[in-house]
């Protein structure tokens, strides 16, 4: 039977080990002392082993030390999938209508578009070039942003 480990413990025994502290690690991820410590206890309790040397305090056990590495590992994926996902479902919907004069079609749109690119935006952009009468009446029927 798998066991079932929690993010938020992972979450949480991760900013104890980087902030040094339970409180610290309380301040950081906006929770209390008292849940952090329980929230430690539960993972250990997952785990099956203890985290943190019960003879130095703040030292990690060899158990502790590859859970910190896996966990910032899971974090990470988790973090990136999330942020995969998310950006996959909103640029379903992802479609840009553009107007311009032509002289801004070819000389600054092109640079702007490959800017969005570079952040990662993926969405469908089409330019429409046409004279200035055209694209007011354009914005104004709500056919080109």
């Amino acid at each position: 039977m798998t066991k079932t480990i929690s993010l938020t413990g992972m979450r949480s025994f991760v900013a104890v080990c980087e902030t040094g502290g339970v409180r610290a690690a309380a301040d950081q991820i906006g929770r209390t002392p008292s849940a952090v410590s329980m929230t430690l206890k539960q993972l250990e309790d997952d785990i099956g082993a203890p985290l943190f040397e019960s003879e130095r305090k703040g030292a990690l056990s060899p158990v502790g030390r590859i859970v910190l590495d896996e966990a910032r590992a899971m974090i990470a994926h988790y973090d990136r999938a999330c942020l995969a996902m998310t950006s996959y479902a909103a640029d379903l919907q992802g479609r840009c209508d553009v107007a311009s004069v032509p002289s801004v079609a070819v000389t600054l749109l092109p640079r702007a578009i490959a800017q969005l690119r570079a952040e990662g935006s993926s969405f469908d952009i089409h330019v429409r070039d046409s004279d200035s009468s055209a694209i007011v009446e354009a914005v104004e029927n709500g056919m080109v942003e």
